[in-house]
């Protein structure tokens, strides 16, 4: 008896689509209005190079089923919408990327995966203290700073300005030691 995802390590291909060609799954129209008010710390890529960007999304991939008639493939998303979202508006519709594409998975293991990507994105990849976000910038070397994000996003400053945090949020003053 075949196993569904929920039950082992979802299988599928990477292969290479259009960013126009990926449409999110029904099912994301449950959640479409509390998706449409969060927050995110950083609202678009636009501040990161494009290496970076290329392994955020190999970190965080797009995962799509195929569907195929007479004429054309429809790619549906089905995970990683927060990815397929910030590839839209970094790299345009007419880009291409790669994604996982799973063959045939059962409607349950759809709404599965989907039910997944939207709470687990936000409570894994959700920082509660804001300069934590400070520190961890604090602890990259300047030299990857430089490769990650673009001219105007790599100092402190132009990095808080990028988020939705203030400076002394981020990078809140050490207490002075009295003597």
């Amino acid at each position: 008896m075949k196993k569904s995802l929920s039950e082992q390590i979802p299988v599928g291909k990477i292969t290479t689509v259009k960013i126009g060609a990926i449409m999110p799954h029904i099912r994301y129209e449950k959640f479409s209005t509390i998706l449409a008010k969060t927050n995110y710390s950083l609202t678009s890529g636009s501040s990161m190079t494009p290496k970076a960007f290329s392994a955020f999304l190999t970190a965080h991939p797009i995962v799509v089923t195929e569907s195929k008639d007479e004429t054309n493939t429809r790619y549906t998303c089905v995970s990683g919408l927060r990815s397929l979202n910030l590839a839209k508006s970094k790299l345009g519709v007419d880009a291409s990327v790669s994604v996982i594409s799973l063959k045939q998975p059962h409607r349950d293991d759809i709404n599965f995966l989907i039910s997944a990507d939207v709470i687990f994105t936000h409570l894994l990849f959700n920082v509660k203290k804001p300069e934590t976000l400070g520190k961890i910038f604090d602890s990259i070397e300047t030299g990857i700073i430089k490769e990650l994000f673009i001219d105007g996003a790599q100092k402190k400053t132009e990095f808080a300005n990028q988020t939705s945090y203030a400076y002394n949020t981020l990078f809140p003053k050490k207490p002075q030691d009295k003597i």
